[in-house]
């Protein structure tokens, strides 16, 4: 899964 300039899943994850 390779997006561009978007956050990694983990991240978003992180920073919810």
């Amino acid at each position: 899964m390779v997006m561009g300039d978007v956050p990694s899943l983990d991240e978003i994850r992180k920073a919810q």
